[in-house]
């Protein structure tokens, strides 16, 4: 958290190889900072893993290198991650297997946008395009 004083943050729960809402959601916060302009160098965007196994510090940094440099992923054991979940309200279960036999897992879907006080303050659905967003962000900005 002290890492991120004083800035907004956009963040999501995910996973690296997450072929899935993870694809289409970290591409969408990534253009949605930069349609802030120089506002947007003022949000951290930043994804916490859901699957610690995989998403090991190189597993994410190698797994997030193909959306660019924008984003920074964070991780850590289970045990470590499980009470920002809950406190998130994200739920983690497993639902079946890739074609590499690698777990596919559900997971929460919504952007949360932090304050610079670290606190939610509104939940944003992946859905939305990078300029709808961007124009929702903005009006948390002023």
């Amino acid at each position: 958290r002290a890492d991120f004083a004083g800035r907004h943050v956009l963040l999501f729960f995910g996973y690296a190889n997450c072929e899935a809402i993870c694809s289409a959601a970290i591409p969408a916060m990534i253009e949605t900072q930069d349609l802030l302009g120089p506002a947007g160098a003022g949000i951290d965007v930043v994804m916490i893993t859901v699957d610690p196994a995989r998403d090991t510090p190189e597993g994410l940094r190698q797994g997030l290198a193909k959306y660019g440099p924008g984003i920074i992923g964070l991780t850590g054991d289970e045990a470590t991650l499980a009470p920002v979940w809950r406190g998130f309200h994200v739920s983690v279960t497993p639902v079946g297997q890739d074609p590499a036999g690698q777990p596919i897992l559900a997971h929460g879907s919504f952007l949360f946008l932090l304050g610079p006080d670290g606190k939610v303050l509104t939940l944003l659905p992946p859905i939305l395009p990078p300029e709808r967003l961007a124009t929702i962000i903005r009006g948390y900005l002023r």
